[in-house]
């Protein structure tokens, strides 16, 4: 990587001190985005892993209610470093999970983009401001969140879901389709 840092500082160099500036952004902003995905991997892997034990053991009741209390202490354990984690979607399950502008943005691009037939797994999109670097992969839906994501629910999964969701938009995935994504922000000011 610093090599081609490095030649690019070279060859950037010769148009001025600007460019030496922006082959420095360019590598934070990498740096940022690796930083992003592991964080992304290592909590959906303690997510996943939860549910999946939980489902297996207990049953989807019980996931319903292990994702409602632990999803978000899940998150928080993998906020650090100046990181903030979370999930969000075009259909939540919970409405403190709703998108701002440039997730919903950026989950609409993911759609398109997989509608021309990008693999789920290389969604991903990053932005970066002077005061914050933000990242979102995006989830795919896979067959076993149909238990709770699905198109036909089981009554008593759909009971279980509405009285802790009262207002949950998250059903009617497929799997193959983008369930939603993490989204994470890294504050850059106090850097």
């Amino acid at each position: 990587m610093r090599k081609g840092v490095f030649l690019l500082m070279i060859v950037a160099g010769f148009a001025g001190v600007q460019n030496l500036v922006w082959a420095d952004d360019l590598l934070e902003t990498e740096i940022l985005n690796s930083e992003a995905r592991a964080i992304v991997k290592s909590f959906a892997n303690d997510l996943q892993s939860t549910l999946k034990t939980t489902l297996q053991t207990e049953g989807p009741i019980s996931a319903i209610q292990v994702c409602h209390s632990d999803a978000l202490s899940i998150a928080e354990s993998h906020s650090d470093g100046g990181w903030t984690v979370s999930r969000t979607a075009l259909k939540v399950r919970n409405s403190e999970n709703a998108p701002d502008v440039w997730e919903s943005e950026t989950l609409l691009v993911f759609e398109k983009r997989l509608a021309k037939g990008e693999s789920i797994s290389t969604l991903e999109a990053s932005k970066r401001t002077v005061t914050e670097f933000r990242y979102m992969k995006a989830i795919p839906t896979v067959e076993v969140c149909t238990v709770c994501h699905g198109v036909n629910l089981a009554p008593n999964i759909s009971e279980a879901l509405y009285r802790l969701y009262p207002y949950d938009k998250a059903r009617g995935f497929v799997p193959g389709a983008i369930r939603g994504a993490f989204s994470l922000t890294k504050n850059l000011s106090s850097d």
